[in-house]
């Protein structure tokens, strides 16, 4: 699933996935995040700074970064999650740090889907390791204010998307104030808090429907949708397809 857990649960520490929308919205990861660009652009916001990554580059996003994705229809991504638990020596030596830019070169296509093993996983993410401390530059990780007035709201509704919130509910819950919280969302996250909800939501779907067998209506109300016109409203407009013509893809 992209949101929940921030992308990994305890069980499945090396996953490869595959994009399903052409955008994002702003999240974070308790993993890092590793996006080879193998045709096409990539666009990012890493931490309110935009980089572009084209074919033969790639992304390397540190754990609580926060971040979006934009794609094209004719980019191909191959993309990465895995706990920092698989390169402890490196994340004990980096954390606190960031890359000043998260751009790699990395001009030869990764063989992920032929790691069998943990070694395996471990040596290719290792020799990663390596390519970012010759390439990458490094600086202190500084969270400001509202920074984590944003990670808040964004666990918040990880923690709470299958209820009926907004964002006033949010505000009160958080105790700050609506009109500044809803002005500095905005601002940072590019959409309103409906929308960004209605991303998370739409997300999650996918994820079930893909990887769970739960029935289509099961999964409406899994994914804190009241009613089915909405459901599919929001589906068409954020996937570009009905769920009808998405299941028989």
């Amino acid at each position: 699933m992209f949101f929940e857990r921030h992308g990994l649960d305890s069980t499945n520490l090396f996953q490869i996935k595959k994009f399903r929308l052409e955008r994002y919205p702003v999240h974070f990861h308790l993993a890092y995040e590793f996006i080879w660009v193998e045709e096409g652009m990539l666009t990012m916001n890493i931490d309110g700074k935009q980089q572009h990554f084209m074919a033969g580059e790639a992304a390397i996003i540190f754990a609580n970064q926060l971040h979006d994705l934009h794609l094209t229809k004719e980019s191909k991504e191959h993309f990465l999650l895995f706990s920092p638990e698989l390169i402890n020596d490196f994340h004990k030596e980096y954390k606190g740090q960031i890359p000043i830019t998260n751009k790699l070169i990395f001009d030869q296509k990764p063989a992920l889907d032929i790691l069998d093993n943990i070694y395996e996983k471990k040596r290719f993410l290792y020799d990663l390791c390596a390519r970012i401390v010759d390439q990458m530059d490094f600086q202190p990780a500084v969270q400001v204010d509202r920074t984590t007035v944003i990670y808040d709201v964004l666990l918040y509704v990880e923690e709470n998307y299958q209820k009926n919130i907004n964002l006033q509910s949010l505000a009160k819950e958080l105790k700050y104030d609506y009109t500044y919280l809803s002005k500095l969302f905005g601002k940072l996250m590019g959409m309103t808090f409906t929308e960004y909800l209605n991303h998370y939501r739409i997300s999650n779907t996918l994820f079930f429907l893909d990887n769970s067998q739960y029935s289509i209506s099961d999964i409406v109300f899994k994914c804190g949708y009241n009613n089915f016109r909405t459901f599919n409203r929001n589906f068409k407009q954020i996937v570009g397809m009905s769920p009808t013509q998405y299941m028989k893809k």
